[in-house]
């Protein structure tokens, strides 16, 4: 489960940050959360979720998606948001993400479902649908400028995606409960590097804004691709270790994956709000 990952990796990157968290750099004091050496977020992303998924069989390049979501996979999940982030000096910084979905649905088709390769759902049969998406993200940053109540800088890293696609449609034909099974499963898993962005903004001793935003877009190998990951949020240091932040996070994601005779293509949006507990040192 996504969740109980993302947990063993908040607890591994803990452990891993407390060495150095004794470092003790340049504190301008103005906003703590500006100074902080390690940082772990916790909390809850409310998404809105998009999802598309379609294999091209040869030349048959007019195949159409399916909206994952049309056989009725939930459109907004709940679900755990963890970032970490630890600072090596006053302008080099190391970050960890990650987030996902697992989504399940059992239902009648409302409609004709092309799965591709002369390969069809009708209207009426029972169809069991699953989708998983897994995203983890590291980043390296280096911080161009940086001031008392002010940072910005760029970031290189790395995003670890993956796919997981299930949809099995089950008819039965005639009195005799006579039954006979289409179905389509897929499974890949990504590494793509993306170059972003991030900033804060102290607005007060205990209020400061952040975001960040990264990008990458790929033609490489069987991978052809592009994606957006885009964060803001408003928090409030209010104890002296402890804040609490507000925000919205967009990800989007296109992946054509050409295995040669077919070639799978995946699309997933998040977008929505999220709330947090930070913790600082």
């Amino acid at each position: 489960m996504c969740s109980k990952i993302a947990w063993g990796l908040t607890f591994a990157f803990a452990t891993f940050a407390a060495s150095y968290v004794v470092a003790n750099d340049d504190v301008s004091g103005f906003n703590q959360s500006m100074d902080d050496k390690f940082v772990m977020q916790v909390g809850a992303y409310f998404a809105d979720v998009e999802s598309s998924y379609r294999e091209v069989f040869g030349d048959a390049r007019d195949a159409s998606s399916i909206d994952l979501e049309d056989l009725g996979l939930d459109d907004k999940e709940t679900l755990p948001f963890v970032y970490g982030r630890v600072r090596f000096s006053r302008r080099w910084r190391l970050e960890l993400h990650g987030f996902g979905t697992d989504r399940d649905a059992k239902e009648s088709a409302n409609f004709d479902i092309d799965l591709g390769n002369a390969r069809t759902i009708p209207f009426g049969a029972e169809v069991k649908t699953s989708f998983k998406t897994n995203v983890y993200a590291a980043r390296v940053g280096y911080s161009f400028f940086r001031s008392q109540r002010a940072e910005s800088g760029a970031a290189l890293g790395l995003h670890v995606t993956n796919f997981e696609v299930s949809i099995k449609g089950n008819v039965n034909i005639g009195d005799q409960g006579v039954s006979f099974i289409r179905s389509e499963e897929a499974d890949v898993t990504a590494p793509l590097p993306t170059i972003g962005l991030y900033g804060a903004y102290a607005l007060t001793e205990k209020l400061m804004l952040d975001g960040r935003f990264a990008y990458f877009t790929l033609d490489y190998d069987k991978y052809d691709g592009q994606m957006v990951d885009a964060y803001v949020a408003l928090e409030h240091r209010t104890f002296t270790h402890v804040g609490f932040g507000v925000g919205a996070s967009y990800f989007d994601i296109d992946l054509d994956v050409d295995e040669g005779i077919t070639e799978e293509r995946y699309s997933v949006r998040f977008r929505g709000p999220l709330f947090y507990v930070k913790v600082g040192i």
